[in-house]
């Protein structure tokens, strides 16, 4: 867990995704209902062009802000060949051009650096008043009342932008607050933050899958310093850093505690389960041979955090522990 703002931008550009989904499915099955196998393959192709997005930004491939780039030409150029084909027709101008293009004005404000949303707007207006003012069947009251929406489309996609900047900066200044910069996990607030949202859901002494903390410390790191320097020193705390991060499952909390300290908060977890994934970071760790990098060990202590027992409490406990371990020999646990 190493991000905990909300995803609220994130999840509306998904939303929107699913919507043209939907929206593109429900033409595939119009088209070729009514016979115009061109058409319904342009929108197959849309689906399964907006589908890659989606998935690639559900599994993190892609970013929120490169999507909704991505975003903006498809559509552009999706309503082009929409508009292209309607030049070809003799017939009055579909409302579903009309819809397109308010689509493609709204998205292009909201994602577009807003003079080249005024460009791609302007042009997409006179090729669509080409196309309507061309037609045997013209009609002026739809035509009017698209230009007052398109107006509309761009003040609010204007809006919509400020409004996602402004989210992104606080996500930002958010994630900054919590994180340590140099091993990119959570930092000590983060972490009790997160104790404090589990203190109030603790489970009884009853129940056989408490939380466990887990204090872990990087053995001998002074001379790792002094006989290396201090940016090998850094190299070290990201390296196992990055070791404990892979061995983590999702619903645990990994943090920078200090100095070469991390704390891990196992939630709902057995003692039996702690102590087995607690000897697989110690392995990964002492089997680990980064080029450039001294090899290093790591010893932690373990602490059962049950109700009415507070989290600083466990904390110290599980220091208690690893002072055990140090005293023990290192490159070992105590629980």
């Amino acid at each position: 867990m190493t991000r905990s703002a909300p995803r609220t931008t994130e999840s509306a550009l998904a939303t929107m995704f699913v919507l043209t989904i939907l929206y593109q499915t429900y033409f595939v099955w119009l088209d070729f209902r009514i016979d115009k196998p061109i058409n319904a393959w342009l929108n197959v192709g849309g689906i399964v062009f907006m589908s890659g997005l989606l998935i690639s930004l559900r599994l993190r491939r892609l970013r929120m802000s490169r999507a909704a780039y991505y975003t903006v030409p498809f559509v552009a150029f999706w309503q082009a060949v929409f508009l292209l084909m309607g030049l070809a027709s003799p017939a009055a101008t579909p409302i579903t051009t009309y819809t397109t293009h308010v689509i493609t004005v709204l998205i292009a404000f909201a994602f577009m650096p807003l003079r080249l949303a005024g460009v791609l707007t302007a042009v997409y207006w006179a090729a669509l008043a080409a196309v309507t003012l061309t037609r045997s069947a013209v009609d002026l009251s739809t035509f009017g009342d698209v230009a007052y929406i398109t107006l509309l489309a761009g003040f609010l996609g204007t809006h919509g932008r400020q409004l996602y900047e402004e989210r992104r900066r606080a996500e930002t200044l958010e994630d900054l607050a919590h994180l340590d910069v140099l091993t990119e996990l959570p930092n000590r607030r983060a972490m009790l933050r997160a104790l404090r949202g589990r203190e109030g859901a603790a489970p009884g002494a009853e129940d056989p899958k408490p939380d466990i903390l887990v204090l872990l410390d990087i053995d001998h790191f002074k001379a790792v310093n002094d006989g290396h320097g201090h940016e090998t020193g850094d190299a070290v705390l990201r390296h196992v850093a990055g070791l404990l991060r892979a061995g983590t499952r999702h619903r645990d909390v990994l943090c920078r505690w200090g100095g070469e300290e991390y704390l891990l908060l196992l939630v709902e977890t057995s003692l039996d389960e702690a102590t087995f994934i607690v000897e697989r970071l110690l392995a990964d760790v002492r089997h680990a041979r980064p080029m450039g990098l001294p090899p290093v060990t790591l010893s932690a202590g373990l602490s059962v955090w049950l109700p009415p027992q507070t989290a600083e409490a466990a904390i110290a406990h599980a220091d208690a522990r690893l002072y055990e371990a140090k005293q023990a020999g290192r490159d070992r646990w105590a629980a």
